[in-house]
């Protein structure tokens, strides 16, 4: 909903959730928050919990709505301060779908091109307050249809995309291809369903990720060679750099084994994570532009494996190639490192490569690399 749209709506739900806590209190109800009962539905992140039936006493929905009604008020809240606050050509349709065509055509940004934007889907999952994976792809043209690759929110914004109504009617009579993709989606079963009754838990339990993560792994260059670092959590304790082997990192989603996410930000300094659990590439600088990200594994501070697999920000071989010069002039890369390519560049195609190899075939294409 627009600002003023949402301040209206979220004043009707507290009533809403009042209406419901005056009922409580007036029958003396011992059953807080709504409490579920009834089988679980396969999949449902309450696992453990279980869902109300149409056979359930009115109170159990009494509550239940007061619960709604107020997680609802909520959102529209933040929604609100969205639309109020945003860039207009994120709220624009058009706007936005031939800006994050051009994203998916040509992400890196700078004077010299050495920096990568978020891609076209991440840019979608980072200007929501709620980051919630919208992970589609563009058309080859600006009207071709978006390619939803997984969930249903990739699948509402192909359809918003496209200028097509959302699946429940819209009370202002068509004005939906002048609304933000979050205003359309008010009228679309991911906001509408309710699980077991209406819709269906892929509406209610969406995948979400963060971009709040604090607990990065900061490495830096050690005197004499190899890479050392320290958690963001205990610097300001004192603790000492340690020597950077990756092994030690919990495991990650993705990546050759032992290998950590790192993100090589604008200032040059690089940040490692834990790929999953919430934590994607674009977590590491909030969705800022950065000037490389993929994954690596390193073994006594030296890097022996860097991969281009950061779908949050799709590295060209060029911005590897940057990496690995920073490396290796950094003495902190294996003289046996090798570089592994999901999709093929300017470079290279696709494939597993010697780094030192890689490197010189990069200097012949492209020159010398951007240094800062």
């Amino acid at each position: 909903m627009t600002s003023q749209g949402s301040r209206i709506r979220a004043g009707a739900l507290d009533a809403l959730a009042q209406v419901c806590a005056d009922y409580d209190d007036f029958h003396g109800l011992s059953r807080k928050g709504g409490q579920k009962t009834g089988p679980a539905e396969p999949g449902d992140a309450n696992a453990g919990r279980r869902h109300k039936q149409l056979t359930d006493g009115i109170d159990v929905w009494v509550l239940s709505l007061a619960g709604r009604a107020l997680k609802k008020s909520d959102y529209l809240a933040t929604m609100a301060k969205w639309h109020a606050t945003t860039k207009e050509k994120y709220q624009n349709p058009t706007d936005l779908v031939q800006f994050l065509w051009e994203l998916d055509q040509d992400n890196v940004r700078g004077t010299n091109r050495q920096f990568l934007h978020t891609t076209s889907y991440a840019t979608i999952e980072k200007i929501d307050p709620y980051h919630r994976q919208t992970v589609v792809f563009m058309g080859a043209a600006v009207g071709d249809e978006p390619k939803p690759h997984r969930g249903e929110m990739a699948h509402a914004f192909s359809d918003y995309a496209m200028g097509r109504p959302p699946r429940f009617p819209d009370p202002r009579t068509k004005a939906h291809r002048h609304m933000s993709f979050y205003e359309w989606l008010e009228y679309h079963p991911i906001c509408l369903g309710t699980p077991g009754i209406v819709g269906d838990a892929k509406y209610k339990n969406l995948d979400r990720v963060s971009y709040a993560i604090g607990d990065l792994a900061i490495a830096t260059p050690a005197v004499g060679g190899g890479l050392e670092y320290v958690r963001n959590s205990n610097v300001a304790s004192g603790v000492k750099p340690r020597r950077l082997n990756t092994s030690e990192f919990a495991p990650s989603g993705k990546g050759p084994k032992n290998a950590v996410a790192f993100v090589w930000n604008k200032n040059g300094t690089l940040l490692l994570h834990e790929h999953g659990g919430g934590f994607v590439h674009a977590s590491a600088e909030q969705g800022h532009k950065v000037r490389c990200s993929g994954m690596l594994v390193a073994t006594l501070g030296r890097v022996t494996v860097v991969t281009d697999q950061s779908g949050h920000y799709a590295p060209r071989q060029e911005n590897t190639y940057d990496f690995l010069h920073w490396l290796k002039q950094s003495k902190c890369l294996s003289a046996a490192a090798h570089v592994e390519f999901e999709v093929a560049g300017s470079v290279v195609t696709e494939g597993s490569y010697r780094a030192i190899a890689f490197m010189k075939e990069a200097q012949k294409k492209h020159g010398a690399p951007f240094t800062f």
